[in-house]
């Protein structure tokens, strides 16, 4: 074997090896966001000159009812004073919200409601709460410096490999209760299911009929 012969098998052994990867210390170990459960609250105030709420805030729990809709778990729970200096004056703002929510499609089904001991307080508020999931960006990826990518010659994980990653998951996420646990799903359409069985054994078609006005035929105007 000639000396330029080695030299090429050597630089070629030197290529190989720059392309190598050594097995990562941190395989299956990559960083992930977590989730904090945690509570919103509104307080609706109750106004005498008004009957019931005061409808000043109205517009403000609107945005918090929307918000339920579409970030929160579990029911709207309503905690309403007991035993205020004007219990007609509770009575009727319950009842206003009541129909407030139902306006916005909650039913009472959807709604924990309980009671606390205003303890004869004029003014006592109805407090309306629901609990939220929010993902955030990975713990130990708060404090870990910047790693010099040119100087990691052996192709191993450097120690923020994966934050980015796990941060913009975090920030993406539609509902961050996804992350803890998989979502509901509707039950099955059990007669729609019956009655493609029942084609399928008399030997139609089970493919819905199109009409004309879904075809993709050309006009006859164009011909």
């Amino acid at each position: 074997m000639t000396r330029t012969t080695l030299l090429v098998l050597a630089a070629a052994g030197l290529a190989l090896s720059g392309c190598y990867t050594m097995p990562s210390d941190r395989a299956g170990n990559l960083p992930q966001p977590y989730v904090t459960q945690e509570t919103a609250r509104f307080e609706l105030a109750m106004s005498p000159n008004e009957g019931g709420l005061a409808w000043s805030q109205m517009g403000s729990f609107g945005a918090f009812v929307e918000s339920y809709r579409r970030d929160g778990s579990g029911p709207l729970v309503v905690t309403f004073p007991d035993r205020t200096a004007d219990d007609a004056l509770a009575d009727g703002a319950v009842s206003e919200l009541f129909a407030f929510l139902d306006g916005r499609g909650i039913n009472s089904h959807q709604v924990a409601a309980g009671e606390y001991d205003a303890q004869g307080a004029p003014i006592s508020p109805i407090i309306v709460s629901y609990t939220v999931y929010a993902a955030h960006a990975p713990r130990e990826c708060e404090n870990l410096g910047w790693s010099n990518l040119a100087a990691e010659y052996d192709n191993r994980a450097y120690p923020r490999f994966g934050c980015a990653t796990a941060a913009n998951y975090a920030a993406m996420v539609g509902n961050a209760y996804d992350l803890v646990g998989p979502s509901g799903s509707a039950p099955a359409d059990a007669g729609r299911n019956a009655t493609i069985l029942d084609r399928w054994r008399a030997g139609e078609r089970t493919s819905s009929q199109r009409s004309d006005d879904e075809s993709g035929a050309v006009s006859q105007v164009a011909e």
